[in-house]
């Protein structure tokens, strides 16, 4: 009995030390201070795109709770500062750490003074909104509250938008019941093609509302994840996207090899007849037709349309690709998603929003019936940009900056339709 009793004394101390490891765990503890080692209080330390966040006190100490499985990565934004991103591995979350701020080159004050738009919100105002909230149902009741602290400048030769802000933007979605902070780190615009290049980092806030608004705002919110690529992510994660209706093809891109051998058959015959010609010919057309008439009359009407083919050649393969044809678990917490070329992604569930056709279809005057009649399942192509994996985490979370969407994802994800990473339907 004494044996016993002395386990049991033994044994509770052990488990206080380990109950305090384990809390220690689901914590970060820190400090931040200036260029100068100032303590700066009031810093917003948080995770990015999630509602997980704190502020410094006055000594610039913090403490972050509630964190997620696996690494995270936190941002810390103060006006007048870089924004710092920082990745914490799940296995370093004990420790204490000091983070110091650089100050904010500023950009509009430096090099780009008297070069950006002093009514800057006024002109593009509106393609900012259109490109950073998005075209939904739900961009028109997500609006930013503090539209002076944005700044543009637009290269006419090159056709970019760009704009800066001077502090962190601050955005109100009433339709999904969050307030989000934005820090914008980059954002490009280009009007010819209207493709997009941002890096934002958002802290949510759950909005207050009426029970009639709650349900309302959870209702929304269930509608918006069944579209969202936060949704995809997921299931492929938990290598269930086949039964959740997504369809996931390979599209294949390559060289045009018979463009090629063409195009190295009317270099030779040009060559022929310039060697011919002499040092002295310059008239380069007439070569060109002189080289032309060295391929019988049959084979140049072919030569001259396949050199009007694109470069590159595509295939789609109609098989559905698996999870181990694009994905490998590398541990307990994380999926790497890796392909070629392209991946062809349909959510076969439920059809686009009215808001999307209307988008593709914008060039025509349709009704809202003749719009509905050509609503379809919402396909998007994805494609690794630099060739780099993608480590996805069982929240949804990846790093997306190595991933190009076009199709229905690059249209919906903006920040009318953004949700957070600890979002649970």
């Amino acid at each position: 009995m004494k044996y016993n009793k002395f386990i049991r004394y033994l044994l509770l101390p052990c488990l206080l030390l380990l109950s305090a490891c384990a809390l220690c765990q689901e914590r970060i503890t820190g400090k931040v201070v200036s260029e100068t080692e100032t303590p700066l209080q009031q810093v917003s330390v948080f995770i990015s795109n999630t509602t997980t966040g704190t502020r410094t006190d006055a000594a610039g100490n913090f403490v972050l709770d509630k964190l997620p499985a696996g690494d995270v990565t936190l941002i810390l934004s103060y006006a007048g500062y870089e924004a710092l991103e920082y990745t914490i591995p799940e296995t370093l979350r004990g420790k204490t750490y000091l983070f110091k701020l650089q100050p904010q080159l500023n950009e509009l004050e430096g090099v780009v003074v008297g070069r950006y738009d002093k009514d800057g919100w006024k002109k593009w105002g509106r393609l900012f909104t259109e490109a950073f909230i998005g075209g939904s149902a739900y961009a028109a009741q997500c609006t930013i509250t503090n539209t002076d602290v944005l700044h543009f400048t637009y290269n006419s030769k090159t056709k970019l938008l760009r704009a800066y802000a001077s502090a962190p933007l601050q955005a109100d979605n009433k339709a999904l019941g969050y307030h989000i902070t934005v820090t914008l780190a980059d954002f490009w615009y280009n009007t010819a093609d209207q493709s997009l290049d941002y890096q934002a980092y958002n802290l949510f806030t759950e909005l207050n509302g009426t029970e009639a608004e709650q349900l309302q705002w959870k209702q929304q919110r269930e509608g918006v994840y069944q579209y969202s690529l936060l949704r995809f992510m997921r299931t492929l994660y938990q290598h269930n996207f086949k039964n959740e209706g997504y369809q996931v093809r390979v599209r294949e891109q390559k060289p045009n090899a018979e463009k090629t051998r063409v195009q190295l058959l009317y270099r030779q015959a040009f060559e022929q007849v310039k060697d011919a010609a002499g040092p002295g010919a310059i008239n380069q057309v007439a070569m060109h037709r002189q080289a032309e008439k060295l391929f019988p009359r049959d084979s140049l009407q072919y030569y001259r349309s396949v050199l009007a083919q694109d470069d590159r050649s595509e295939n789609l393969h109609m098989e559905l690709v698996n999870f181990k044809d694009i994905a490998q678990d590398t541990d307990s917490s994380t999926v790497l998603l890796h392909f070629t070329d392209y991946l062809q992604v349909t959510c076969s569930k439920i059809k686009e929003p009215l808001a999307y056709t209307h988008f593709k279809n914008r060039q025509y005057h349709l009704s809202s019936d003749e719009l509905n009649s050509l609503r379809t399942y919402p396909v998007t192509e994805l494609q690794l940009t630099h060739n780099m994996p993608l480590e996805i985490k069982e929240n949804g979370y990846f790093n997306n900056v190595d991933l190009l969407l076009t199709g229905f994802w690059g249209w919906w994800e903006r920040l009318a339709t953004r949700l957070p990473y600890d979002y649970e339907p």
